[in-house]
């Protein structure tokens, strides 16, 4: 089992093995043991390797493939680590389950060495938008650090202003019950934390530059 991401709050509400003691850590290793509270007899090898084939060394090498190896099982998140996992069970004649999701949309698909097609004889329509999981925790490409630099941006110089400004009025006269009922009910509970925290470090910030241009 490997996953090189590190869980967040954000994943408790769809990966329902992780709790909330489980934030901060890796999803294998959190994953190991939420499957030992379930069976402690299941044997697991826990890693944080990443998948494709500029990876050198690791876990996952001619050795791996030659011991025993009947199935894998792929939930990965982007189309390069997919087809690699599937060229290595073709040429190893490894059964694949490849499973994925994409909002409230999911697929799985069964290859059977001999009797179906391989993953990487259809072709996949080109993904739409780079993984906030590959952003944040592996970017690996040119492309991946310009989008990383352009979410900064719009968050800082777009996103948090235009909050500002939506809930001004709220935050001077004091952010009442209705106002936080309001903010989880358009946003849901993580999403208000988050910009609950960023209006209130927004308006302070605001405040204190405004009672220092009086002052001076």
């Amino acid at each position: 089992l490997t996953d090189m991401d590190i869980i967040e709050k954000s994943n408790l509400s769809r990966q329902l093995l992780f709790r909330d003691v489980d934030v901060g850590k890796f999803k294998s290793t959190a994953a190991l043991e939420a499957i030992h509270r379930f069976n402690p007899r299941v044997r697991i090898e826990a890693h944080t390797s990443k998948v494709g084939d500029d990876v050198e060394g690791g876990a996952f090498d001619d050795a791996f493939w030659s011991e025993g190896i009947d199935a894998i099982l792929n939930a990965l998140d982007n189309v390069d680590a997919r087809l690699y996992m599937d060229s290595q069970c073709v040429a190893h004649r490894k059964s694949l389950v490849d499973a994925g999701t994409l909002g409230a949309k999911g697929n799985v698909q069964v290859v059977v060495p001999g009797q179906s097609e391989s993953y990487g004889s259809s072709v996949d329509p080109p993904e739409p938008a780079i993984p906030v999981c590959t952003l944040k925790n592996f970017p690996y490409e040119i492309s991946h650090t310009i989008q990383w630099g352009r979410d900064l941006f719009d968050g800082l110089f777009n996103k948090r202003p235009c909050q500002m400004n939506d809930n001004i009025d709220d935050l001077a006269s004091g952010p009442s019950l209705d106002f936080t009922r309001r903010l989880i009910r358009n946003l849901g509970d993580d999403a208000a934390l988050e910009a609950a925290e960023e209006m209130s470090q927004d308006y302070h910030a605001a405040s204190n530059d405004r009672n220092s241009a009086e002052f001076f």
